[in-house]
């Protein structure tokens, strides 16, 4: 089984935080919204991976 990232847990908390912030009670993002909870433009979102919808779990480990 694959260790997780040393900051993951870290990241996966504040991702989480600016998140609640910004979209109270949702759990699935659209590029739109994920770019907007880390400050980055919807062409950086595509560059990195990330497609239609995704999770803070799967924000914080891209980032990581």
């Amino acid at each position: 089984m694959p260790k997780e990232p040393v900051n993951y847990r870290d990241t996966l908390d504040r991702v989480r935080a600016r998140a609640d912030e910004l979209y109270p009670g949702k759990l699935i993002y659209t590029i739109s919204e994920a770019a907007k909870i880390l400050g980055v433009g919807r062409s950086t979102m595509y560059r990195w991976g990330f497609r239609k919808f995704t999770t803070a779990e799967q924000i914080a480990r891209k980032i990581c």
